[in-house]
């Protein structure tokens, strides 16, 4: 169950050569089977602010973070299941409305917050699986800041 804890939020910024941007968040807390309740057509405040965005024809760019993909476990960090990422990525979901709308995909490793590179590995393995795109390649090497 996903449980929202407020309204979408918008930021806005400027960048150096003056355009305005926005970037759409929504704060919520994990439970059970949220993967579902997030990204699928039934979720309306986040099919609301896509679809409203999205009719404008701005330029997308998704930016996945892979410690999003893991949750604390007991005194550990895990990754989530295959079956959620299946859930996620299912036909259904918004997040294909946003993949196949966005003009750059940008991958944030994460390997301190996701617990540890083994596990933003195993992440990024899964997200590579089921966005179904062979051109991704993790990086040879990992930078701590």
């Amino acid at each position: 169950m996903l449980i929202v804890t407020q309204e979408p939020s918008v930021e806005q910024y400027e960048s150096m050569d003056g355009k305005i941007h926005r970037i759409f968040y929504q704060s919520y807390s994990v439970e059970s089977g949220f993967a579902k309740a997030l990204f699928h057509e039934k979720n309306k405040s986040l099919k609301r602010i896509l679809t409203y965005h999205f009719k404008k024809n701005l330029d997308v760019a998704l930016d996945v973070d892979l410690d999003f993909f893991t949750y604390d476990c007991k005194d550990n960090v895990c990754v989530f299941s295959e079956e959620d990422f299946a859930d996620i990525f299912s036909a259904d979901s918004l997040i294909w409305l946003i993949y196949n709308k966005s003009k750059l995909l940008t991958i944030a490793i994460e390997p301190y917050w996701s617990g540890s590179a083994e596990n933003s590995k195993q992440a990024f393995k899964l997200l590579k699986k089921y966005l179904r795109n062979e051109r991704i390649e993790f990086p040879k090497t990992l930078v701590q800041i």
